[in-house]
């Protein structure tokens, strides 16, 4: 797991974050969960909230991504 904390600018404030796959659990975009070989990708809500990612957060968390499906 990264040592990057991540401050994520979403619609009501900067929230801080260990993870971008954390940051978009925590801010209700969509969760990833990995079960009996198999990914649970799911939504978190009712597209009501939103995160104004960078590249680098975009990118880091397609690294996270592939990682988790590596474990």
């Amino acid at each position: 797991m990264s040592e990057k904390e991540y401050t994520i600018q979403s619609d009501e404030d900067g929230s801080k974050f260990k993870s971008m796959l954390d940051a978009m659990g925590g801010l209700r975009i969509f969760s990833v969960k990995k079960s009996d070989g198999l990914f649970r990708v799911q939504e978190s809500c009712d597209h009501y909230y939103a995160a104004h990612l960078t590249k680098e957060q975009l990118y880091d968390l397609g690294v996270e991504i592939i990682n988790l499906s590596k474990s």
